[in-house]
């Protein structure tokens, strides 16, 4: 769906991966052109950080959860370190669980009464982080530098259950691997 360039917000978030990073680049200089503040992400942008920062306010190198809190802190103070760097590969226990509830999408009822999201809509479930295979022509065994982690099974499964008390009957893993 279309990005809504105008919403009321002080800062925009964007991760991307390499496919994405030109739509990435596009969407930052419309919002730094609204007056926005904009933090890139992703795998793409890590392995090409100072590059990405020539599009953005701020760059999160790694993953997000540990240095997110830093950079609003920053903005907050009118300042920005520009390339936050997470200073390794946390824990997936007790991660933050995805707000299924108000997943923008879900919250068109067309859409979710449609036959288009009965045969097709799967729900978003995260089971590990990294990939341990030597792929040379993989960035994610660069970013994640061939580490491989995973959530508890317990936690996974309450997920599973949150989605089937929603309604859900098709899970996507995002998992690199």
């Amino acid at each position: 769906q279309d990005v809504d360039l105008d919403h009321e917000c002080d800062v925009v978030g964007i991760t991307a991966m390499g496919p994405q990073i030109a739509r990435a680049y596009d969407l930052a200089r419309e919002f730094r052109t609204r007056g926005r503040r904009v933090v890139l992400g992703g795998t793409w942008v890590t392995l090409t950080a100072e590059e990405s920062l020539r599009h953005a306010d701020a760059v999160v190198a790694g993953e997000g959860e540990e240095v997110w809190p830093e950079v609003l802190a920053d903005f907050s103070e009118g300042r920005t370190r520009g390339i936050y760097r997470a200073s390794g590969w946390k824990s997936l226990a007790g991660m933050a669980a995805i707000d299924y509830e108000t997943l923008p999408l879900l919250k068109r009822e067309a859409f979710r009464d449609s036959a288009l999201y009965r045969m097709y809509f799967h729900w978003p479930v995260i089971f590990s982080r990294g990939c341990p295979h030597p792929c040379e022509y993989c960035a994610v065994q660069t970013y994640y530098q061939r580490s491989y982690r995973t959530r508890p099974v317990e936690d996974v499964l309450e997920d599973l259950r949150r989605t089937k008390a929603l309604g859900g009957n098709r899970v996507l893993f995002l998992d690199d691997n």
